[in-house]
């Protein structure tokens, strides 16, 4: 299980909302091959579902690719994507002349851009899909999150999304001891049973999880620690306060490098819930009065 507090709420206890806010804003125009091959398979199971959305929401765009593969997908559809901030917002729209962005527009000719509003807020539903690619996975209360897209989702409509589960990383977490680090070096992820029952309490039926698991290896330690990097920032309140320094990351590394190839597990948990068509009509107030007090009330039968 993981470090959540239990509490109805499910807020986390190793995920610091600052720290989460500058991780955003620090890697909102980057997309590691990890949160790229999630994002694959994640759009995958769209075949799956079978659905037919007017209005997506893609809650975690990064550099946009998703939303463009969305687009491209789905060429009735209008897609939103939230963007991590006014700045990934400029540049997402293609503001800069020749940059990668515009460039991916015309890698899908004929999808036109004008379709995907990229907004740093998230209007107001209801979207026929949801799609939010590993985001979710350093959220400090993750039940709230799922709340909120439940109530932006229109009836009959689904969400979709990924998240790191808690086998990942767990090769750079045994290093890490072994180099003698006394601070979190990553939070706890959340387990895909957690998520499935977040997402009843939020309305949604018919959730569905399952879990993939990728084996990644690596030439050397430093190779795979600049690679998650914008992956898998540490967002623990008892993280480091300052710089580690040259000596403690040499120390990772070399008990990292004790093996070869370097190892890093990854789970990629996948879930989707529907929004019921018909609202769950409100539990009715019920009393009970006994037989002899009901007696009580009635009029007298003497004359």
């Amino acid at each position: 299980m993981t470090d959540i507090a239990k509490d109805q709420d499910h807020t986390r206890t190793d995920i610091q909302p600052a720290a989460w806010k500058r991780y955003r804003l620090r890697f909102a125009l980057s997309e590691p091959f990890v949160w790229q091959e999630a994002q694959r398979r994640l759009h995958e199971r769209l075949d799956v579902l079978n659905v037919a959305p007017k209005h997506i929401l893609d809650a975690a765009p990064r550099a946009g690719t998703g939303s463009l593969a969305l687009v491209a997908r789905y060429p009735k559809s209008v897609v939103v994507a939230h963007c991590a901030s006014h700045f990934s917002l400029r540049m997402l729209k293609g503001k800069y002349t020749g940059n990668v962005f515009q460039r991916l527009y015309r890698a899908y000719s004929g999808q036109p851009a004008a379709r995907i509003a990229w907004v740093p807020a998230v209007p107001a539903g209801p979207y026929d899909l949801i799609v939010c690619n590993l985001a979710l996975t350093w959220v400090a209360n993750p039940a709230e999150q799922l709340r909120f897209w439940a109530e932006q989702l229109a009836p009959g409509g689904v969400l979709l999304f990924s998240a790191l589960g808690p086998d990942t990383g767990r090769s750079v977490r045994v290093a890490a001891v072994q180099a003698g680090w006394t601070t979190p070096i990553a939070p706890d992820f959340v387990d895909m049973h957690d998520y499935g029952d977040m997402m009843v309490q939020a309305g949604l039926s018919t959730p569905v999880m399952d879990v993939e698991r990728m084996q990644l290896t690596y030439p050397t330690a430093q190779r795979l620690r600049l690679d998650t990097a914008g992956l898998m920032g540490n967002l623990h309140p008892q993280r480091l306060a300052g710089l580690a320094g040259k000596a403690r990351f040499a120390a990772l590394e070399k008990a990292l490098d004790t093996q070869q190839p370097v190892p890093l597990g990854v789970e990629l948990v996948f879930g989707h819930a529907w929004k019921p068509l018909q609202a769950k009509p409100a539990k009715r107030d019920v009393s009970t009065v006994s037989l002899d007090s009901l007696k009580a009330t009635l009029p007298s039968q003497k004359y």
